[in-house]
């Protein structure tokens, strides 16, 4: 296809590809394209929030599971993108932290870098590590803060001394007494 400026000059337009099938182009059984709009618009709606409401309600200051994914939601329910989030956890006491990617899922099971000197793993469910935890068979020790701890030796909650590599992989030293 061919454009051209009200001064008959070739324009040059970018393409874009729009995935669609034949049935979002019908009109499903009714008369009008309007009508068809106006008896799914329920549905659209409801497309739209489902992800955010649980039991009728809106989800907040909360993390949910939504189909293989965990999402964050701020006391607003608007969901987290892109960046650091905690909430507190009576049953843990503790704060727990938890990072949302671009398109708002959340890290799991994977490490994200902060940049050179912060480095952080995400659990199953999506919460950072912290303490000495085992991820792929081998052993490392995240601060009370997530980052991983390299080239250092630290005293671990069990009572022993472990030597992080640069890498940050911990290795046993043996106990502090």
């Amino acid at each position: 296809m061919e454009f051209f400026t009200v001064d008959e000059e070739p324009l040059e337009k970018e393409s874009t590809h729009i995935d669609w099938d034949v049935n979002a182009a019908e009109k499903g059984g009714y008369e009008h394209f309007m009508l068809k709009e106006m008896y799914e618009q329920p549905k659209a709606i409801t497309d739209t929030f489902s992800p955010r409401l649980k039991d009728g309600k809106i989800v907040k200051s909360c993390v949910e599971k939504i189909g293989d994914f965990y999402y964050g939601f701020d006391e607003n329910g608007n969901l987290y993108v892109e960046k650091d989030f905690h909430f507190w956890s009576e049953e843990n006491r503790k704060w727990e932290y938890y990072r949302a990617k671009e398109d708002g899922s959340l890290y799991a099971n994977e490490w994200y870098d902060a940049d050179a000197n912060y480095r952080y793993y995400y659990g199953a469910d999506g919460k950072q590590y912290t303490g000495l935890q085992t991820i792929d068979g081998k052993q490392y020790c995240f601060s009370e803060g997530g980052w991983i701890y390299r080239s250092t030796i630290i005293t671990a909650d069990d009572g022993n001394n472990y030597y992080c590599d640069a890498d940050g992989v911990a290795t046993e030293l043996g106990s502090v007494n």
